[in-house]
């Protein structure tokens, strides 16, 4: 039986799972649930793990001989030695568990680098290193609104939407958005908020497609994130002002709207910042292994 290490890179919309065997040069990559240690316990996290990795040895004669894990939400140093411990004892091998902005962080680049990483998804930060250490700005969770994110964006657009409810007279986001949802009353957007299905995810590719085809209400909420990341990055100026380089991560950046106004904002504070692209984090996780020099917060 081949000897896979197995890198997992978990957020709070989807995770990627990649089980690397050095000796014959075998990767294997399996899609998984979301991972947001916020919102999921030690034992849930844990469970999420195991159901997903025994689906794999469902198909495939896996020995897993270490993992290393980035993790939504994962950043205090009581819950990484939580679930490293859990997972040890689950899976009896060895365990590293970080965040997955350090986990980003680290993949795309070395203790060495004055760089800046712009994770925009679900949540944000910016991460930058100081003193052999991560300092990250942002990534305060769902009880705020993070500057340029699936949430922030979500959240700005629900009040603009309600209004034009009220007052029925529709853009073309608040139009799709009732008619994909079903939507009419305040009682009803108040369900949806707060039910176990409601994704910002889904919200924020709404804003963004409507944004592309010229929607004014789409455009502006945008514009009002833009205005907002491009003010705490003048703040941050002192600081990032030492970094020659900047990746970006996220499921902001797969829509080229979005991506085009994060990377403006950032360009206009900092100018022409070498811009580096990021390997695949869970990837590159399996084939470092347990002995990477990896930062940290």
């Amino acid at each position: 039986m081949s000897s896979f290490y197995l890198g997992i890179e978990g957020g709070g919309t989807k995770s990627t799972f990649c089980y690397f065997d050095a000796a014959n040069n075998d990767l294997i990559s399996q899609n998984g649930p979301a991972l947001q240690a916020r919102n999921n316990s030690i034992p849930e996290l844990v469970t999420l793990i195991s159901d997903t990795v025994a689906l794999q040895r469902a198909q495939t004669q896996i020995h897993l001989s270490g993992i290393t894990c980035a993790i939504a939400g994962a950043g205090s140093s009581s819950i990484k030695h939580q679930l490293q411990e859990a997972l040890s004892n689950v899976f009896a091998v060895s365990v590293l568990v970080m965040s997955d902005a350090e986990g980003t962080w680290n993949c795309g680049f070395s203790k060495a680098d004055q760089a800046i990483l712009s994770i925009n998804g679900t949540g944000s930060a910016i991460l930058f290193p100081k003193n052999e250490q991560l300092i990250v700005a942002g990534g305060l969770g769902s009880s705020v609104s993070e500057l340029m994110s699936g949430r922030s964006l979500s959240n700005r657009a629900f009040e603009f939407m309600y209004s034009e409810i009220i007052t029925r007279n529709y853009s073309s986001l608040t139009k799709r958005f009732i008619d994909e949802y079903d939507l009419h009353s305040r009682s009803d957007i108040l369900n949806h908020i707060y039910s176990s299905e409601h994704r910002l995810s889904d919200l924020t590719l709404l804003i963004a497609e409507e944004a592309e085809k010229g929607c004014p209400l789409s455009q502006e909420i945008i514009r009002q994130e833009k205005e907002s990341l491009l003010f705490n990055l003048k703040l941050l100026k002192p600081v990032l002002d030492c970094c020659n380089q900047i990746a970006f991560h996220g499921g902001l950046h797969n829509n080229s709207y979005l991506s085009k106004e994060i990377h403006a904002a950032f360009k206009q504070v900092l100018g022409n910042i070498e811009i580096k692209k990021l390997p695949p984090i869970a990837e590159t996780l399996a084939k470092r292994g347990l002995n990477a020099d990896f930062i940290s917060f």
